[in-house]
């Protein structure tokens, strides 16, 4: 792939039209670095109300069959490891430097044992825990230069952008909270105990309870450790 290819797929990205005919361009383009499949996808939300949705994806069917089967998605370390990510990465990078634990050493033989050799993966994030990856999986070794995994990268974004305003997949709307329930969920993110928190306010320790529970109820989360993960996502601690 050029750089004038690249940049001439973002711009038709960013134009008006159809969905299904930029991701057969996108395949197109990665399929000329030997990639044999690939997906995208997104995660949304935190906790209980975190849902997980495809965008596209184009796998074999007996591996995402085997993959959806075995619920891999719960403990693959290439998800997990495109959280803690900012710029892309490869499978085999990853299996050299991460330490795997028992699930993901049963994902990484599975892997192997269908015949992927390698994944290139496109971390990207948003606000209030948004979380898209792109990966695409060929059967042979690939050895990508600076400027392959730049193009891959700027590709990537474009059509992961695209795929999520034509699916309408925002952040799930919550009800705002008073700045007396974010004082309070600030207080807890400090350790601090209902009765302390009502002493530092100068309320009773009912109050600061009542608070508490209900900016957890409008959060629609059910610990308090969720409400204050979620306030921080969402930028407001």
């Amino acid at each position: 792939m050029r750089s004038d290819e690249a940049v001439n797929f973002v711009a038709r990205c960013a134009a008006p039209g159809e969905v299904e005919g930029l991701i057969e361009e996108y395949r197109s383009l990665t399929r000329s670095y030997g990639f044999a499949g690939c997906a995208c996808g997104a995660w949304v939300g935190i906790g209980r109300r975190r849902t997980a949705r495809f965008f596209f994806n184009d796998w074999p069917k007996s591996w995402l069959d085997l993959y959806m089967s075995r619920n891999f998605m719960q403990d693959d370390f290439i998800v997990a490891e495109s959280r803690r990510r900012m710029t892309p990465f490869l499978w085999t990078e990853i299996s050299a430097e991460r330490k795997l634990n028992r699930q993901e050493r049963e994902i990484h033989a599975a892997f192997k044992a269908y015949g992927w050799r390698e994944v290139f993966a496109v971390p990207i994030h948003g606000p209030a825990g948004y979380h898209g990856l792109l990966t695409l999986a060929s059967f042979a070794p690939r050895r990508l230069s600076v400027e392959d995994r730049a193009l891959l990268h700027m590709i990537s974004l474009a059509i992961h952008h695209r795929c999520r305003g034509a699916a309408g997949a925002t952040v799930p709307e919550t009800a705002p909270l008073t700045p007396r329930e974010t004082e309070c969920v600030q207080w807890v993110a400090d350790g601090r105990s209902d009765a302390e928190i009502g002493r530092r306010l100068g309320v009773s320790t009912a109050t600061a309870h009542f608070h508490i529970e209900s900016a957890k109820r409008k959060l629609g989360v059910r610990s308090r450790i969720e409400a204050v993960a979620l306030l921080i996502l969402r930028g407001e601690m």
